[in-house]
């Protein structure tokens, strides 16, 4: 085997029995090392990285979501679960994450009418037709039936 490289067994990194894929890297610890130059490279909690994107120092009390904000002015938030990206409303998230389940059937009422506001005390869970009133009132439309 004069010239040629012995073929590694298994990963080269400290306790990874998987077998090499690439660089004697296996395929994980190759692509953390691809995506990020670190083979130990591991992601933010959701907790941490949620709070990351918050600033809680605002005159009126809201939580103003510093991260991507919808076109509709809702903040959005992506992150991994159970090994799948997962999409949601930071509001939405942070209501579920702080206080609990959004009930069945209803949804998020912004108290502030501030929709990037992620302040679980500023939410309230009420039925869409509910929401909707309220929204029509604060723009100032009539609501008639």
């Amino acid at each position: 085997m004069r010239g040629k490289r012995m073929s590694v067994l298994v990963c080269t990194v400290t306790d990874c029995m998987r077998q090499p894929f690439a660089n004697d890297l296996c395929a994980m610890h190759n692509m953390r090392h691809w995506r990020h130059g670190d083979v130990l490279h591991r992601r933010k909690s959701v907790l941490r990285d949620f709070w990351e994107h918050v600033n809680k120092e605002t005159s009126n009390g809201c939580w103003q979501w510093l991260g991507n904000i919808d076109r509709n002015g809702y903040g959005h938030m992506t992150y991994w679960k159970d090994g799948h990206v997962k999409n949601a409303r930071a509001h939405r998230h942070s209501y579920e994450m702080l206080v609990g389940p959004i009930p069945r059937g209803l949804t998020i009422d912004h108290l502030c009418r501030n929709r990037a506001c992620v302040n679980p005390t500023h939410m309230e869970p009420v039925s869409n037709v509910v929401n909707l009133q309220r929204g029509h009132a604060y723009h100032g439309h009539r609501i008639t039936h």
